[in-house]
């Protein structure tokens, strides 16, 4: 018994969180995902992924200022978390 308790112990978590747990991650901050994408990853014994989330947000008519669009999530093993607000740049045709 002691044996196989040892066994499960120094086995490496292999459980990576993935975009499903992005997803609902987002979900549950209020931002229905249109888009992710990895923005940052750190690799090592401390490793993360910290996703960008693009929400879809209803068009706004008349004051055009800037609105948080996107939101960063970030990622260890298999838990995702609320990392911050940011407004995403859209890019306009010249």
């Amino acid at each position: 018994m002691r044996l196989v308790l040892l066994i499960f112990l120094l086995l490496p978590v292999w459980a990576v969180a993935g975009l499903p747990e992005v997803r609902q991650t987002a979900l549950d901050q209020g931002c229905t995902p249109k888009k992710i994408e990895i923005y940052s990853q750190e690799v090592g014994q401390n490793a993360q992924m910290i996703y960008q989330v693009e929400c879809n947000v209803p068009k706004t008519v008349g004051d055009q200022t800037k609105t948080t669009n996107a939101i960063l999530i970030r990622c260890r093993l298999d838990l995702c978390n609320f990392y911050r607000p940011v407004v995403k740049e859209e890019k306009k045709a010249p």
